[in-house]
């Protein structure tokens, strides 16, 4: 029997034919993997050769899946900009980096961020150590656009 992959269903059927996998008797041999990116009432169909269905999963909303994380530590010379560790499905950032005396120092809007360690306000080049960060994430979800805040430490190193 192969299972033949998620169905999706919204106000009609779509079918997503992403997976083939072989059912045996004790074992499920993965293929493949499914990247969901529209969210969704998602379940398991498995079908023999005949295409009977012998299988269906009870039905799973899924929701688009933000993820978005900053490094902790910037090593300025291996890497030219600050930019995020991950970056899925997020609308945009307002993003503000201090240094250790309560100056802002860089401010962005984009989710990349592509800090290139410099003080917005003078050019200069950002000593090393510690600079903090106050970030507001807008995540893109089925329910719309929410916000989230993170906040941190980046360690500015040479």
């Amino acid at each position: 029997m192969r299972l033949k992959g998620y169905r999706y269903e919204e106000a009609d059927t779509h079918r997503i034919q992403i997976k083939n996998q072989v059912l045996d008797s004790a074992v499920l041999y993965e293929t493949a993997s499914v990247w969901i990116a529209t969210p969704g009432y998602y379940y398991l169909e498995g079908k023999d050769s005949s295409r009977k269905i012998h299988y269906s999963s009870d039905a799973v909303h899924l929701d688009l899946c933000a993820r978005y994380q900053l490094p902790d530590r910037f090593v300025y010379g291996s890497v030219k900009l600050f930019t995020p560790t991950y970056n899925q499905n997020i609308e945009k950032v307002e993003m503000v980096i201090f240094n250790s005396l309560g100056e802002e120092v860089f401010f962005t809007t984009n989710p990349e961020i592509r800090w290139d360690a410099r003080n917005a306000n003078t050019g200069n080049q950002c000593a090393p150590g510690s600079y903090f960060y106050n970030c507001e994430v807008y995540e893109r979800t089925s329910q719309g656009v929410i916000k989230r805040n993170m906040t941190g430490i980046i360690e500015l190193v040479y």
